[in-house]
């Protein structure tokens, strides 16, 4: 048979007299503002007008696209995003589904490996796997209408005596939908996959849905689809990290209830996954004095993990744990740890001759940054919220409360920003998004830094300023005060040729500067 795919809406007469199935193979996502995830849902709905029962098997993005020969690395889609594609297509008549995910290592904005994407992949595509009988199912359906005019698409399917409604916001807004029927009432709907239930009442019943949310409605008596039921710890457990050594550490967890393996991650990436009797895990082959974050997840037999257990540790720098240097007298101690320090920074194998060599170093002195485990600090590489908080908060230090994170996207929030974030929400430092997601993985302009910036300091402006910069039209109009600010402070000079630059990404090395000139700005 022929499969064809493509990234444009074809004329069914072409289709039809070439291929045996057709695909829409259209990417929305890039990781910006602006990106449109109901385009695909829309485009499918044509195409499946067109095409009436011929099979489609659309193509998913489930990678970071255009990356290569860019200036600009960009991200994949996050769990949700993919999940709200997937089913996008499904409700508006797709019979199957491919993951498209092709990826650029070296170049993902998001800064998760490839295998941890790679799950969020297989959680979505299990979802689907479930429902496969209930999507290809040819019973008769009853009449089920929704209050939603727009920005909702919907499927009704009936299979082994239970009748589903697949509903999916497409919206980057929350919104209440009353769903109505008049051949239920007072009928028990469970919220599959969600541990809840609805109630159908005088024939409606009505539900909220995040922006992007997907929800799946099972209506029946008896036994239905199965669901991924996620594993669970018991409250207050925790990830126990001890035999600290220069190269190695010990891992320890409880067990964690309908756990079938344990997937083991350093820094984001997948390095192994054990059997559920096991519950310690000895990691080796670490760089000393490096700072690690590890996270244990606990998966369940339908392959699903749950938010896992997480702890930052930082490995010894000597080989024994009972060392004690002999010092001559009159040294001074504080010297020597500055000089240790020196020394270390001076390590990165990639920042040497560097424009921003001092900053990297003197920041790594004072303990506010780290580098890689493979020696390098990656000056050029793109900065996230996440990383950019952290790194702020680490020089402000301010003593505030730890707000609590309440995003649609928390549980993408790594164990090592949490606190960082807590607290910039808490100073008023930042926000989510309207859409109630916070994005913690998308990397920032440089125009967003300065934003962040300006409220972080409490900057008062003088709207009579006059910036310097060549490309002041490039300056978004909601920052213009901001740059003002940042730059009556002499924190940001711009770039060579009088650019201020304000939409390129953010890099470590920029970020770098920006933090030290803070400090500067501090001590005045």
């Amino acid at each position: 048979p022929a499969y064809t795919v493509d990234y444009h809406i074809q004329d069914s007469y072409s289709i039809r007299h070439t291929s045996d199935l057709f695909g829409l193979d259209f990417y929305p996502l890039h990781g910006q503002p602006a990106d449109d995830l109901s385009i695909i849902g829309n485009m499918q709905k044509t195409m499946t007008d067109s095409l009436g029962k011929m099979g489609q098997w659309p193509v998913v993005q489930a990678h970071n696209i255009r990356n290569y020969g860019t200036l600009d690395a960009l991200r994949g889609p996050t769990t949700e995003e993919m999940r709200n594609m997937t089913w996008q297509y499904l409700a508006e008549g797709a019979k199957g589904i491919l993951f498209y995910s092709l990826f650029d290592l070296k170049r993902d904005a998001s800064g998760a490996s490839y295998e941890s994407l790679l799950e969020n992949t297989k959680q979505v595509a299990k979802e689907v796997e479930l429902m496969a009988p209930v999507i290809l199912s040819e019973e008769a359906i009853p009449a089920i209408t929704h209050s939603t005019a727009d920005g909702l698409k919907m499927m009704v399917k009936s299979y082994n005596d239970h009748v589903y409604i697949f509903a999916v916001n497409n919206s980057e807004t929350a919104q209440q939908v009353t769903f109505t029927s008049e051949q239920f009432d007072n009928d028990a709907v469970r919220v599959w996959n969600e541990n809840r239930n609805v109630t159908w009442v005088d024939g409606q019943f009505t539900d909220t849905f995040e922006p992007l949310a997907v929800h799946i409605y099972e209506i029946g008596t008896g036994a239905g689809i199965v669901e991924p039921t996620l594993a669970q710890w018991a409250n207050g457990s925790e990830l126990s990290i001890s035999q600290v050594a220069q190269s190695s550490v010990q891992l320890s967890w409880p067990d964690a209830w309908n756990a079938e393996s344990y997937r083991i991650y350093k820094d984001g990436e997948l390095i192994e996954e054990v059997t559920a009797e096991t519950s310690t895990y000895r990691v080796a082959e670490l760089n000393s004095n490096t700072q690690y974050t590890f996270t244990v997840k606990a998966v369940n037999s339908l392959g699903y993990e749950n938010a896992g257990l997480a702890k930052v540790i930082r490995t010894t720098s000597y080989s024994g744990g009972s060392y004690t240097p002999v010092l001559p007298d009159n040294t001074d101690l504080q010297q020597l740890n500055e000089e240790e320090v020196e020394a270390s920074a001076s390590h990165f194998t990639d920042i040497q001759s560097h424009w921003a060599q001092s900053a990297i170093k003197r920041l790594y002195r004072e303990q506010l940054i780290n580098g890689y485990p493979d020696g390098q600090f990656k000056p050029e590489r793109f900065v996230t919220r996440a990383e950019f908080i952290v790194m702020l908060m680490n020089v402000l230090k301010l003593d505030v409360s730890v707000s609590e994170l309440n995003f649609t996207d928390e549980r993408q929030i790594a164990e090592w920003a949490r606190t960082a974030i807590g607290k910039a929400i808490s100073a008023g430092i930042v926000s989510g998004y309207p859409d109630g997601s916070f994005h913690p993985n998308q990397t920032m302009t440089r125009v967003e830094m300065i934003e962040i910036l300006a409220r972080a300091l409490q900057l008062q402006v003088n709207t009579e300023t006059v910036l310097p910069f060549v490309d002041l039209d490039q300056i978004p109009s909601w920052a213009i005060q901001a740059v003002q600010s940042v730059y009556q402070q002499g924190l940001i000079q711009g770039k060579t040729g009088g650019f201020l630059a304000p939409l390129d990404t953010l890099t470590r090395a920029e970020a770098a500067v920006i933090l030290t000139r803070i400090l500067d700005w501090q001590s005045e």
